[in-house]
């Protein structure tokens, strides 16, 4: 696509839309690089604020083109040229929503423009002939007619001299001065007519809103009975404090099992401590006659050595759970500063 084509379609644009009186800023940016945004304003303000007559025709129609999102508003307005323009523009409705196509988007705004141009010429040609007929019909009824015409007509009518083309001569230069103050009275009353019908669109539009909104709160309100909503911040709070709690309990049930345990394991020592010597003093007299060549090492070798490795076996158990509580502190420790930081 050559830029020259571009620029040439942006001064076409520009020209229409001074024709138009277009009161807004152009997006020239988004114009070039095809952005539907940039054009649906211009397209809006053509339709719906150059001219009454035109709107009062998409009221008629039963289009509407105010609160809408992008998809809508295109097919209201693809709706609206075919059945009352005549106009099929070069891109479909795909096409126009998707980005580029920059040249064809600006050549289908000017024909819109146009379009909206040529329909309004002909609907204020078409009112200003109707008001001209009502006006004549109203006067051919000697209503409304100031006192001086009447007297002209009767003065027409007795003389025989004079022919029916002098009395429509008498009659029309006197009827001009009520038919201009006609036709500025129906040009100030049009626009609003147009703004009210506007307006009330607009209040309908937003008490559909309001309806809608009003069905979504009860909805959520029956939803939420029985529930309470927290902060994230409180709930926070309170699983780690919750951990917190249940961290103490753990530790506080560990403890007393370990304390049971070095106690059962101290009471254990105790007890096998004060055996060997019992049993000492219980072999010793029966090893005294022993001395035909029999060896009492065998005898003697067996509970020393269990001995010996059962306070091996406490002394290192008890240093593997002390480590443990050592190492579970540590843990719960670092937990403990982890959730202050996290509140923090």
């Amino acid at each position: 696509m050559a830029t020259g084509d571009l620029k040439r379609s942006l001064r076409n644009l520009e020209q229409v839309l001074r024709l138009l009186n277009y009161p807004e800023e152009v997006d020239c940016v988004g114009l070039i690089k095809g952005d539907t945004a940039a054009s649906l304003p211009i397209i809006s303000y053509s339709f719906t604020s150059y001219s009454p007559c035109v709107t009062e025709l998409i009221m008629e129609s039963n289009v509407e083109l105010i609160a809408k999102n992008d998809l809508r508003f295109i097919d209201a307005v693809y709706k609206l040229l075919r059945d009352q323009f005549n106009y099929k523009p070069i891109l479909t409705k795909k096409q126009f929503i998707q980005c580029g196509f920059a040249e064809r988007k600006i050549q289908i705004v000017c024909d819109i423009l146009n379009c909206v141009m040529k329909k309004h010429k002909e609907l204020s040609n078409l009112q200003k002939k109707k008001a001209v007929v009502i006006r004549h019909l109203y006067n051919e009824d000697n209503v409304n007619m100031p006192e001086d015409t009447l007297s002209t007509v009767t003065d027409v009518n007795e003389a025989v001299t004079v022919s029916d083309l002098n009395a429509a001569e008498i009659k029309m230069p006197e009827l001009k001065v009520p038919e201009i103050e006609a036709e500025q009275q129906d040009i100030n009353v049009n626009p609003e007519i147009t703004a009210v019908q506007t307006m009330l669109a607009e209040c309908q539009e937003n008490l559909k809103k309001l309806t809608l909104i009003e069905k979504r709160l009860d909805y959520l309100e029956q939803k939420m009975k029985g529930k309470v909503m927290v902060d994230e911040k409180t709930w926070t709070n309170l699983l780690s404090r919750v951990t917190l709690l249940e961290t103490e309990m753990l530790l506080s049930k560990k403890s007393d099992e370990l304390n049971e345990i070095s106690e059962d394991y101290a009471s254990c020592s105790d007890m096998n401590l004060l055996n060997p010597h019992r049993k000492s003093k219980i072999e010793r007299p029966a090893s005294i006659p022993l001395s035909s060549g029999y060896s009492t090492a065998s005898s003697d070798s067996t509970p020393r050595t269990s001995t010996i490795n059962y306070c091996g076996l406490n002394e290192i158990s008890e240093e593997t759970t002390i480590q443990k509580m050592e190492r579970m502190k540590k843990m719960f420790e670092e937990t403990a500063e982890l959730l202050k930081c996290s509140n923090r």
